[in-house]
């Protein structure tokens, strides 16, 4: 018997055609299903399919085997303003089982409608008296023109907040459940342990064993319990869930017809984690069970980890098993011998895990970071903004708007630097950068129509081989305007797109791409582009590109879409990946409103830093791939004065979240040679976020990088 539901449809313009997004679920109940899609004249349009987990079905449907895998997501592509109507067919091989129909016209009136709101229209009049109306018309263009990819109205991310379930639940089956604490790590503290204690204490269990090393003997004299507690002192540290449970496996009587529920010492159970996890043995009838998982950091709970999405996303079980594990005994040798599917594994799509940051290196992630080349003169800002200007003549002008405000950002050890006059600060650049684990940067690279601006830092790196630090570049391949100050309507430098233009760029940058240090994923050296959607058609190009490069002894080039300016799918373009650039693309509310003695002529934003991390730590992974990145904060007040976007409330310690979260999601999510985040900025003084020291934070945005890439699983 055929069960499907159809929950939701995101419809997208891609130039002339549309692309639909289908999200929802459909099993067979004696039979694996797959699915087709035509329109109203029978022709079958190609679809991007993937099916993901759904514990809900499956458990609504009393566990029926073919439900468990039954979520749907498909993209489909290139279709024509003039289709009416599509039709899912639902198929068992060449059989049809079901039809569902969609009507296009409604969708898009829906999308439209859904656009074009009151609060919009706010935006554009707010935007208008703000910057004029060529960049107000720039704006809309660019967010609604036929040449924008993403989906219409896509769902608000909303912030990420751990709440108890005051859940008690009596099993329907009797389990001789185990405990079973790590304690083995010679770097635990006690006040680290006592809240692990304190968690196990609210748990319903048989038995508590707890391993713990020589080298660290601790008290567990809190643990208040009615379970048999069994102590185990060990030479060793058992630094992953399978090392504990081969210990287990070959050292520890009495586990027969037992559960074990592996905890680390500094790591926590939710209050009802053993309750959920009894009632998921008794409805599913598997043999191991896990949760969803958060990190602690600083006493509060981020960056979720939610395990659905790793197995759509096909992650190994390993990492799906990293940390939450629930597993009866009869299951140990099939997990050390990396023989479970996931099939036998029931996941609670609860947090019900909570993970310590740890000081204990084990990142193989690299972040890279984003560096500013106007920290020195050059003739055409001579002309266009006065002799001698640079970004510090920006980073001068900054003068708080509200009380709290920090402005101006003033340099901290390297100070004013000019990047050409004095060659020791690109040594010191990297020296730092390297010191805190920063694996690289990415120049902006500006180039218009052949003539280079601000090529002189990159040309000195390329040039003067001891500057050994790995590098990539973006192309900020946006036409120069005098938006600082307003006046949108003058031109300073054109960037014009066309196919000559666009090709000689790519010749021009072939011998950059072949240089020893340049940054790669495998063997393709890593291209990002800044702004995707003003070329004519980029798929084309980045075809002729990797041509050339072929042509030119580079084997592959992979293109990185940044995500500006509502760009979400590289795909639609022909990128290989996306690169995220807060503060583009975050969705936060103004709080302009609550600022103490704001400047009376302010008529910019004003967001709260906090909301943005809670929130970008709560995003879900996408079905193209994507480098995640973080801001340290954003402020261009200096820039931009009155109408300036400002991010406050940011200090070291909400970016450490952020950060830690990003190398989380890297890790679970890209593959070995793809685990990179993107830091804005090095050095973005004007915009207020640089990794560079400053008078306020010294090297405390550094401190915490280090940290968070040494504080992983």
């Amino acid at each position: 018997m055929l069960n499907y539901y159809i929950e939701n449809m995101k419809i997208a313009k891609d130039k002339n055609n549309y692309l639909l997004k289908i999200k929802g679920w459909a099993f067979d109940s004696d039979s694996k299903i797959n699915i087709k899609i035509t329109d109203e004249k029978g022709k079958i349009y190609p679809i991007d399919l993937a099916f993901e987990v759904r514990n809900d079905v499956y458990e609504y449907f009393d566990n029926s085997e073919n439900a468990l895998n039954c979520g749907i997501q498909a993209i489909v592509e290139d279709i024509s303003k003039k289709v009416n109507y599509l039709q899912i067919h639902f198929m068992d091989k060449d059989k049809e089982l079901g039809i569902y129909e969609i009507n296009m016209k409604e969708i898009i009136k829906e999308s439209y409608q859904k656009k074009v709101s009151l609060d919009n229209f706010k935006k554009v009049i707010k935007s208008f008296k703000r910057d004029g109306f060529i960049t107000t018309f720039q704006r809309i263009m660019s967010r609604f023109g036929s040449k924008q990819d993403n989906f219409l109205e896509e769902s608000l991310i909303e912030p990420y907040i751990f709440q108890e379930d005051n859940f008690n639940y009596i099993p329907q089956n009797k389990y001789n459940m185990v405990i079973v604490l790590n304690a083995t790590s010679s770097i635990l503290k006690q006040n680290e342990l006592d809240p692990t204690l304190n968690s196990i204490n609210n748990q319903k269990v048989n038995r508590i064993i707890i391993l713990t090393n020589t080298l660290n003997l601790l008290k567990y004299d809190t643990l208040d319990s009615n379970a048999q507690i069994d102590i185990i002192i060990l030479e060793e540290e058992l630094n992953e869930n399978k090392r504990v449970i081969q210990y287990l496996y070959q050292n520890v009587k009495g586990l027969t017809n037992s559960f074990i529920t592996l905890i680390s010492g500094g790591d926590t159970l939710a209050s009802s984690a053993m309750s959920i996890i009894y009632e998921a043995l008794d409805h599913s009838g598997l043999l191991v069970v896990t949760s969803d998982e958060d990190r602690i950091c600083d006493g509060e709970y981020i960056a979720p980890f939610y395990k659905r999405f790793a197995v759509q996303y096909n992650r190994p079980i390993e990492l799906i098993l990293r940390k939450s594990i629930t597993i009866h005994e009869t299951m140990f040798d099939k997990y050390i011998e990396n023989n479970l599917e996931i099939k036998e594994i029931y996941i609670v799509n609860k947090v019900l895990y909570h993970y310590r940051l740890t000081n204990k290196a084990n990142s193989n992630v690299k972040p890279i970071v984003f560096y500013l080349p106007q920290f020195h003169t050059f003739p055409e800002n001579d002309e266009w903004w006065g002799k001698g200007f640079t970004e510090w003549t920006n980073t001068r002008s900054g003068k708080p708007l509200f009380e709290g405000h920090y402005q101006p950002h003033n340099p901290g050890e390297l100070g004013y630097y000019d990047l050409i006059n004095d060659p020791s600060i690109q040594y010191k650049q990297i020296s730092l950068a390297k010191e805190y684990g920063i694996y690289g940067f990415c120049y902006y690279y500006y180039w218009f129509n052949g003539k280079r601006l601000m090529e002189k830092p990159l040309d000195r790196v390329l040039k003067d081989k001891s500057l050994d630090f790995p590098f990539c570049i973006c192309w900020a391949n946006e036409t120069w305007s005098r938006r600082w100050n307003g006046q949108d309507q003058e031109i300073l430098i054109k960037q014009e797109h066309n196919e000559e233009n666009d090709n000689k760029f790519i010749e021009d940058i072939i011998p950059i791409l072949k240089d020893e240090r340049y940054i790669k994923l495998g063997n393709a050296p890593i291209l990002l582009i800044y702004r995707a959607e003003l070329f004519p058609d980029l798929k084309k190009t980045i075809k002729v590109w990797k041509e050339k490069c072929k042509e030119n002894g580079i084997n592959e080039l992979h293109v990185s879409l940044v995500q500006t300016f509502g760009l979400t799918n590289p795909m639609m373009y022909g990128g290989d990946s996306a690169v995220e650039f807060p503060p583009h693309s975050i969705v936060t509310g103004n709080i302009a409103s609550q600022m103490p003695k704001l400047n009376k002529n302010f008529l910019g934003n004003i967001y709260d830093y906090r909301d943005v991390v809670a929130r970008c730590l709560n995003k879900k992974p996408n079905y193209y791939k994507v480098f995640r990145g973080c801001m340290l904060s954003w402020d261009n007040t200096a820039r931009r004065k009155n109408a300036s976007n400002i991010f406050h409330y940011s200090d070291p310690n909400e970016y450490k979240k952020w950060v830690s979260g990003l190398i989380d999601y890297t890790k679970t999510y890209n593959n070995e040679d793809e685990q990179y985040i993107f830091i804005n900025a090095w050095n973005e003084w004007a915009e207020g976020t640089h990794l560079e020291p400053d008078e306020k934070y010294g090297r405390a945005y550094l401190e915490v990088t280090k940290e968070s890439l040494d504080s992983n699983y």
